[in-house]
């Protein structure tokens, strides 16, 4: 039988996946708004970095939702801002 090594993965899966989409949907829509390729990187890995450097900071479920919607709330708001 499969032995699951990671049982919390799928749990955090779950609470990352919306986001993820969400992430990839906006991402696109800068790509498709902005031609300086630069811009975007910097957008992204900025994102991306914070997203990994708290998410290494708290195990707690909850709080790992609240930082990956308030990312997605904050690449919206620059989003718009360059748009």
């Amino acid at each position: 039988s499969e032995v699951n090594l990671f049982p919390p993965m799928k749990m955090y899966w779950n609470l990352i996946f919306p986001h993820l989409l969400h992430f990839i949907e906006i991402t696109g829509l800068i790509m498709m708004t902005l031609t300086e390729a630069i811009v975007i990187e910097q957008i992204v890995q900025k994102t991306i970095g914070e997203c990994i450097l708290r998410m290494n900071l708290t195990e707690e479920k909850t709080d790992l939702h609240h930082i990956l919607h308030v990312q997605c709330i904050h690449l919206h708001l620059y989003t718009r801002k360059v748009v």
